[in-house]
């Protein structure tokens, strides 16, 4: 296991000290990478690799049974293996300009039981997109929700010089300003949830492509613009991003006046071509971003990394969705466990292959295992 995870107590006592606590960690991480989504599938790599894991691990009473590693896995707290990962994220992460760290949530669908009352695991994630590496992952609580959780990720987080986006449900006032008080910037989502704000954007934005933002028919408002175009797959895709930065209009924008402290409103909009078919769909931020209109929709797309290449990437390559463990300690150190896989295999650049590709490699040649936690 990685340096940081070094001192992350053994939950055992006594009798229950069979096999060492790091060696039952390091293969479950190792059987993770080579495609075992749960402890029967870890057990039967381990099983399967012995010869392989003996040169490494002392392995005193030979691979430990599912068993053994589904009560460790229940055993180990959530948030002590997270503060361990946090350690261990911080170390590889490389000061990057204007590093957008997106925040989001998540739900592990098959989680829950509602036979027995217990509610899918959601958990809130923060993704560093171009480091590519998730930085933080925190449970919510049952009867709670992304509000209460968000706070705690960005307290755990350095932001000096980070762009930090998240969806509508963290267009917080007091989630702004806590960026802020941390050093980083912000482009928050907003929709109906604050409805007045929203309805003053939206006609603010309407009114003014209507009359294509020229000053033929009156004063126009200052702002930037940028457009786009993406090509591929039979798809084309054109991006256009109006960023206003109008003090007088910011200034009341509400009859609660500008009580986010943002500096600029955000309309970013996608023309989509497919198949002959074309659409069209707006939305819309507040940010704390100055009129760069490059600069923002950069961050707007960057946000959507942490669904194309964590969220998808988790339920496709590490089929998230189909782990039926209700364990609220055992499925959340699984997450935790699929977050480290993620991170390592982006660091593994010996070769150009997918992550999906990177995980048969693994699970074909355990001495590639050695190249990816080389990367650690």
């Amino acid at each position: 296991m990685p340096v940081a995870f070094e001192s992350l107590l053994d939950p055992r006592r006594g009798n229950a000290i069979r096999h060492p606590f790091l060696e039952i960690l390091l293969m479950c991480l190792c059987g993770t990478l080579a495609g075992a989504d749960n402890c029967e599938e870890i057990e039967h790599w381990s099983s399967s690799n012995q010869v392989w894991l003996e040169k490494f691990l002392t392995l005193p009473h030979g691979i430990p049974s599912s068993d053994t590693f589904r009560r460790v896995l229940a055993a180990v707290c959530p948030e002590a293996w997270g503060e361990c990962f946090l350690d261990w994220a911080k170390s590889l992460f490389v000061t990057e300009i204007d590093e957008v760290i997106a925040i989001d949530g998540k739900t592990l669908r098959r989680s829950g039981d509602a036979r027995k009352d217990i509610s899918p695991l959601h958990l809130v994630s923060a993704w560093a997109t171009k480091n590519r590496l998730v930085l933080a992952q925190q449970g919510v609580a049952e009867k709670a929700n992304e509000i209460i959780v968000i706070p705690q990720v960005l307290a755990k987080l350095d932001l000096e010089g980070c762009i930090v986006t998240i969806d509508a449900m963290g267009c917080q006032k007091e989630i702004s300003q806590q960026i802020r008080s941390q050093g980083g910037e912000y482009l928050l989502g907003l929709k109906a949830n604050h409805g007045t704000l929203h309805e003053r954007v939206v006609e603010l934005f309407d009114s003014e492509r209507g009359r294509n933002w020229s000053t033929s028919y009156g004063d126009c408002i200052a702002h930037s613009f940028c457009e786009t175009l993406d090509k591929g797959h039979g798809r084309l895709e054109i991006r256009r991003c109006w960023v206003v930065e109008d003090a007088e209009w910011l200034d009341f924008p509400d009859d609660k006046g500008n009580m986010f402290g943002f500096t600029s409103v955000v309309c970013i909009e996608s023309e989509r071509h497919i198949k002959g078919k074309v659409s069209i769909e707006s939305r819309y931020f507040i940010s704390s971003l100055p009129a760069e209109a490059e600069r923002v929709l950069r961050a707007g797309r960057h946000h959507w990394g942490i669904e194309n290449r964590v969220h998808w990437v988790l339920d496709v390559c590490f089929n998230e969705d189909r782990c039926r463990v209700r364990d609220e300690q055992a499925r959340q150190n699984l997450a935790l466990l699929r977050h480290m896989c993620i991170n390592l295999f982006h660091r593994e650049k010996t070769t150009k292959r997918s992550l999906a590709a990177k995980r048969k490699a693994a699970a074909w040649n355990p001495d590639y295992i050695l190249k990816i936690l080389a990367c650690a």
